[in-house]
């Protein structure tokens, strides 16, 4: 399924942008905006699509900004 396939690809585009490099309040501020561009009430994308990358995003939040 050709969505299935762009959301794979998305979450992929997702996880790189989080480059161990990055300092933690630049984790948190990206993190802040892919909540806003995904958000399934806020977006521009499909609610399919934009629900999936939402909950990919909620549910490894704590890969994406390490709990100190």
């Amino acid at each position: 399924d050709e969505v299935k396939v762009d959301i794979l690809k998305r979450k992929v585009e997702i996880f790189n942008k989080f480059q161990p490099s990055l300092t933690l309040d630049e984790r948190k501020s990206l993190y802040k905006q892919m909540i806003f561009k995904y958000h399934p009430d806020k977006t521009q994308y499909k609610k399919e699509f934009a629900e999936e990358i939402f909950n990919y995003l909620q549910t490894n939040k704590s890969k994406f900004i390490p709990v100190l």
